[in-house]
């Protein structure tokens, strides 16, 4: 996977859906609460640690970024390219070609070394974004528990409307705290998302072109 449909999807849910979830009457307000800012302070010490973590991913970057050249030259097509090159008879013309297959290549990796810096550089701001959506929304679910901790006010045993609001707030932490655990599973291993990406599902798609140019060549 490429990495950048998680974090999409990870914005989305951040953003929220209506959620329809009420508590009954007489539910331990106080508990929940302190429960539910427990949460949110792991949510936002994760994400704060995914993003520091980007920032390592964004150095790694710069080192991975040649993979892309092992990835293209380790593909079976091409391999089976420059073998067929290797055992051909027509050697007057094998030089040539040979350079020629070397040339496209080192420009298909060029291109998609471009590639994989733009959509890893895209998850990491991406990432960045994420943490700020939810940490808005957070920041703001936090001020309402604590302004009823604080005021010991306890909706649900007046039967107050408000009562409800617990009810989603639960449904959206936990929701939070998924998204974060899959986000913590995804970011180690971004680069590699990328690049098993471009490898299976880009490099495949240019071989063709290449190998009929070669071909030309070698007639």
């Amino acid at each position: 996977m490429r990495g950048l449909l998680l974090i999409i999807c990870a914005i989305s849910a951040a953003q929220g859906n209506p959620v329809s979830s009420s508590n009954e009457q007489g539910v331990n307000y106080k508990k929940q609460a302190q429960t539910l800012l427990k949460n949110i302070e792991t949510i936002q010490k994760d994400m704060k640690e995914v993003v520091e973590q980007g920032k390592v991913i964004q150095e790694e970057l710069h080192e991975s970024r040649n993979k892309i050249f092992t990835v293209i030259n380790e593909n079976p097509l091409v391999l089976e390219m420059k073998e067929t090159l290797l055992k051909s008879e027509n050697q007057e013309k094998v030089g040539e070609c040979q350079q020629q297959l070397d040339n496209k290549l080192y420009w298909l990796g060029v291109n998609l070394r471009q590639h994989l810096t733009d959509d890893v550089e895209s998850n990491l701001k991406a990432l960045e974004l994420t943490k700020l959506i939810m940490d808005s929304e957070l920041e703001e679910i936090k001020r309402d528990l604590k302004n009823n901790l604080e005021n010991n006010q306890d909706p649900c045993t007046k039967g107050d409307t408000s009562c409800d609001t617990i009810g989603a707030y639960v449904d959206k932490i936990e929701e939070g705290l998924q998204i974060v655990d899959l986000i913590k599973t995804q970011v180690p291993n971004m680069i590699n998302n990328v690049l098993d990406y471009l490898a299976t599902a880009v490099v495949p798609k240019q071989i063709p072109e290449i190998q009929e140019s070669v071909d030309k060549c070698m007639k």
